[in-house]
């Protein structure tokens, strides 16, 4: 398994930052949006942190970099994230209190 090295600030990541910034700008914008389009504004939110999950597995793929000992996302933060999709998606409150729990556990972990 080949790693390549850490760049920080590398062209990968100021795309990131420049589609953050642009996603910020679009929300901080949209605050005046009725309650009947937030909805689809928490779904196109879910979709987008379901296509980065996606995505991340796929560049791991794609590189051979793949393996179910390092990859599969059954840790504490992957399960953070895929709850919160799911409360993105489809309000619970029972499942909204072990996000918020279990991120804040999340960061305690290491």
């Amino acid at each position: 398994m080949s790693h390549t090295p850490f760049i920080l600030f590398s062209f990968s990541h100021l795309i990131v930052f420049v589609l953050l910034f642009l996603s910020l700008l679009y929300l901080h914008r949209a605050t005046h949006l009725r309650q009947r389009n937030l909805k689809r504004y928490e779904r196109y939110f879910a979709l987008i942190l379901l296509g980065l999950e996606v995505g991340y597995h796929g560049l791991q793929f794609a590189q051979s970099n793949w393996t179910p000992q390092y990859n599969l996302p059954l840790e504490l933060c992957s399960l953070t994230l895929f709850g919160a999709i799911i409360l993105l998606w489809r309000p619970n409150q029972v499942l909204y209190q072990f996000v918020f729990y279990a991120g804040i556990a999340g960061r305690y972990k290491h």
